[in-house]
């Protein structure tokens, strides 16, 4: 079996989990306020509020967390099987290798999700060379590295798809629109983070915002899989230009 044929197997039901997941993120924020446990509570309802925390993109430590950190980690694979020599992309061997690097990028994006390795990679590093007294200012240091490596990865990774889909002659449309969405959500994610920093900063704790967030963040990570599964299956043909699902 090819990879993207493989890649075509499973993605029906990762955009049905997505589906669910974004459905139930919403839910969650309009019916969580609503529930009041006490110890009179039932069983059920305890296992309600417990079924809605676990399906919750916004929550930590959860079944949602994990399914996300998957879904990175396959768009990482992908990634780096473009970035091998076998692949014929019209592209030099420079851009193939920063494919990889970014494809480790997002092995560490993965881990990230569920371990926080950048808080504690930073802390550990600090911890050696600052006072306690400026960490916070060192940890806001690294945030702006790692913000700045997401702007430019993304640069990057636009930048070569672009270039991709010039050369692609068939259903040039489907690769377009999954290629729109990705590089559109991420944007908007950043002026929607910025706009719920302002809310919350005013007195608005709790915003509907972060839940299309996460449903702008989820959208974007499968809109790129879906990209790389047609990608990859266009340039594993014999010939370009033959069928691609």
């Amino acid at each position: 079996m090819k990879i993207s044929q493989f890649l075509s197997c499973i993605k029906t039901p990762l955009i049905l989990v997505c589906v669910i997941l974004i459905f139930f993120t919403f839910f969650s924020f309009f019916i969580i306020d609503e529930i009041v446990l006490t110890e009179e509570s039932s069983l059920l309802t305890f296992l309600f509020i417990d079924i809605l925390y676990q399906l919750d993109l916004r929550m930590e430590d959860n079944v949602a967390l994990w399914f996300v950190s998957l879904i990175i980690l396959i768009c990482g694979f992908a990634l780096f099987i473009l970035g091998w020599k076998e692949m014929k992309l019209p592209v030099d061997n420079l851009q193939k290798f920063i494919l990889k690097i970014i494809s480790i990028y997002f092995l560490f994006l993965s881990m990230n999700k569920v371990i926080p390795l950048q808080e504690n990679i930073w802390n550990r590093i600090t911890a050696k060379i600052f006072e306690n007294a400026i960490l916070y200012y060192s940890g806001i240091f690294w945030s702006n590295i790692y913000f700045t490596l997401k702007i430019i990865f993304f640069v990057f990774l636009i930048i070569t798809f672009r270039k991709l889909l010039v050369h692609i002659n068939s259903k040039k449309i489907k690769a377009k629109i999954y290629f729109l969405i990705f590089s559109g959500a991420f944007p908007l994610i950043i002026l929607l983070k910025a706009f719920e920093i302002q809310l919350i900063m005013n007195g608005y704790p709790q915003t509907i915002l972060s839940c299309f967030i996460e449903f702008l963040g989820l959208t974007a990570f499968m809109s790129l899989l879906l990209f790389l599964n047609f990608i990859i299956g266009y340039y594993e043909l014999p010939e370009t230009g033959g069928s691609v699902t």
